[in-house]
């Protein structure tokens, strides 16, 4: 990337009016369509709080969000919301293997199909399955070409710039998605056991396919920021977008829990951070403003993101960075006890469920170092809190009994949330 950091308000306004140049109704349309997507939504929501789980609504749902808000392709997304609407009759839903190997049952475009699947592969059922419960995978016949090293790189090089007047196609989610997908595949270890445990799915992560996407994403870098994100071409105008998400999901996942300290730039993600603190989510820190009223000044959930991918940096940072990451750091522990946590849970983000508000508060805590069960990773004895804050363990017993009670939803998420907290109140709770 060779620009300086841009926020996400100056970015978004170009890629309406490309849109725009394509379509002059294309506001009012998409518009439309994502009125019937939130209809439908509410509707589909409804259902699984009244423990009428749908899984395979959920992943058309998905599918039809890409379509509205990042293609102009109308008759498609019309598509599919229709065949959302009709799912959500069906009483019998699950998400198992398909045919071709995916997980991916409401999904029609092939990197929606591979993410569902990258997380079934490292999911206990298959690492870990129950005595007398071990799988058999399907051949994963659908994503074969992935162990190409050629195809792959070649696959995220024509996503890599988006030309959205001439293609009609913003390509910054399917280039995400698949950049978080492809990167637990070859960098996470713990794909690769399962992968190793089970040869039947017929799939094998080689060193050829590590080293290759270790070297592509290392010179997608941007020598400006340290960041990676999309790419657009406006006409003849480049402008490249360093982006939080991108950033933390290759972080995280070549760095493997620390196994690996080899990224370059880690200086500069962190100045880039500071610089963005203001910027609007994904270009920055910020999340987008509610309806009604100001945005908050963060989000735990942004949040829990950059101290996950501070703490996998941490190894390979120099003093000088590290004191800049400190004050960060500091000052979002502050925000999170402070003001997100708001009696007995923590103030959600706009379109947050309260299980999700909980967990990245929780979790963000927890990477923090203040729970006592995890050291602060960036700071020597108790991290520094507020004037007031209760003593940890008194705090999570008290998050802990009013999740339980009223917002526990048996999700994977919430589980988490319940062993993170039980283990900070410690063995009474």
């Amino acid at each position: 990337m060779a620009n300086p950091p841009i926020d996400r308000a100056p970015a978004l306004a170009k890629i309406n009016a490309a849109f725009i140049a394509r379509n002059p109704d294309y506001i009012a349309k998409r518009q439309s369509l994502r009125d019937t997507l939130e209809d439908l939504n509410s509707r589909m929501n409804a259902l699984i709080a009244a423990h009428q789980p749908r899984p395979v609504s959920q992943q058309i749902s998905l599918e039809a969000q890409w379509l509205i808000n990042y293609t102009d392709d109308w008759d498609r997304a019309a598509a599919t919301l229709h065949r959302f609407e009709a799912s959500l009759a069906d009483e019998n839903q699950n998400i198992d293997q398909q045919p071709d190997g995916s997980c991916g049952p409401g999904c029609t475009e092939f990197y929606r199909k591979l993410e569902p699947t990258v997380d079934f592969l490292q999911s206990d059922a298959v690492l870990r399955p129950q005595p007398g419960h071990e799988l058999t995978l399907v051949p994963l016949a659908f994503m074969q070409q992935l162990q190409d090293p050629t195809f792959v790189t070649d696959r995220l090089d024509k996503l890599r710039a988006s030309t959205i007047h001439q293609t009609g196609r913003n390509n910054r989610d399917e280039f995400g998605s698949l950049i978080t997908s492809l990167t637990q595949l070859f960098f996470k270890s713990k794909l690769k056991r399962a992968l190793d445990r089970h040869p039947e799915a017929q799939f094998t992560v080689s060193d050829p396919s590590f080293t290759s996407l270790r070297d592509y994403l290392f010179r997608l870098q941007s020598a400006v920021t340290g960041y990676w994100g999309p790419s657009y071409d406006f006409d003849g105008e480049p402008i490249e977008v360093q982006d939080l998400s991108f950033t933390f999901h290759v972080v995280k996942y070549y760095s493997d829990g620390g196994h690996r300290t080899d990224l370059p730039n880690t200086a500069k993600i962190v100045d880039t951070t500071e610089t963005i603190e203001a910027f609007v989510y994904p270009n920055g820190l910020k999340p987008e403003a509610p309806d009604h009223g100001p945005p908050p000044l963060f989000s735990d959930h942004n949040n829990y993101d950059l101290i996950t991918m501070f703490q996998q940096l941490w190894p390979n940072t120099t003093e000088p960075t590290r004191i800049k990451a400190r004050a960060e750091i500091e000052n979002l522990l502050a925000w999170c006890l402070s003001t997100s946590l708001q009696g007995d849970g923590f103030a959600p983000s706009p379109d947050m469920s309260t299980v999700n508000s909980y967990y990245y508060g929780v979790q963000f805590l927890l990477v923090a170092g203040f729970w006592p069960q995890q050291p602060p990773f960036w700071t020597t004895g108790a991290p520094p809190v507020p004037a007031g804050t209760p003593p940890a363990p008194a705090l999570a017993g008290r998050l802990l009994t009013k999740f339980k009670a009223d917002v526990n939803d048996g999700s994977d998420a919430a589980q988490t949330v319940i062993a993170t907290l039980s283990a900070a109140v410690g063995p009474t709770a």
